[in-house]
């Protein structure tokens, strides 16, 4: 039987996907590619799903999309770690955003926790904050990695950053459990500041 997600995992997934019940095409993906209920691509064989679906339907998606996704990070990670309900349900978020097999890419996360140091593999969960083709940064996804952490960390939900002065105030709390130099290097020289409401207050 799949391990399940806490609540509070299942909460960030769908606060940050959003529940879709006509089809659409998202932001980052390829041409031709579509969506449907909490980011459910559609296969060729799920016709059925190009037309409105209900909350009904959305629901079940989001419930087998979970556990698509989830079933295999503990085995990607190691059967010997311990993944605690917190940690693993913020890498249940990471996998569901980033594929199921997210993990067997993931040598700055996994190899840490394979040898005892659980807090460290999850402050690498920032390094996954990258979509398209060609690949680019996105703030957003940088925000979400923050709640992820967060989650696995302090075991609580915090709401996404809207800008960097909240995602600048997440990575400080995270201090506490690492270093986390290289993550406020990166995000200061990668956020877009033209898109920022605090560093573009026109926006």
């Amino acid at each position: 039987m799949t391990r399940d997600l806490i609540p509070e995992a299942k909460r960030l997934i769908t606060g940050v996907e959003k529940c879709a019940l006509v089809p659409y095409q998202g932001k980052a993906d390829p041409p031709g590619v579509l969506t449907t209920a909490w980011g459910h691509v559609i296969k060729p064989h799920e016709k059925h799903l190009l037309k409105p679906i209900t909350q009904e339907v959305a629901d079940e998606l989001f419930r087998k999309d979970v556990e698509d996704h989830i079933k295999y990070i503990q085995g990607d990670i190691g059967m010997s770690v311990e993944l605690d309900d917190w940690v693993f349900g913020a890498s249940g978020s990471l996998a569901y955003n980033n594929g199921p097999r997210v993990f067997l890419s993931a040598p700055s996360i996994v190899n840490p926790m394979r040898a005892g140091d659980i807090k460290k593999g999850v402050l690498a969960f920032w390094k996954f904050c990258k979509s398209g083709k060609p690949l680019q940064y996105r703030d957003g996804l940088f925000y979400r990695r923050l709640q992820e952490m967060v989650l696995a960390l302090d075991h609580v939900l915090v709401k996404k950053p809207d800008d960097c002065r909240e995602a600048n105030a997440l990575i400080a709390q995270l201090a506490k459990h690492g270093d986390v130099t290289e993550m406020r290097t990166f995000f200061h020289k990668n956020h877009v500041k033209r898109l920022c409401r605090v560093c573009n207050p026109r926006k």
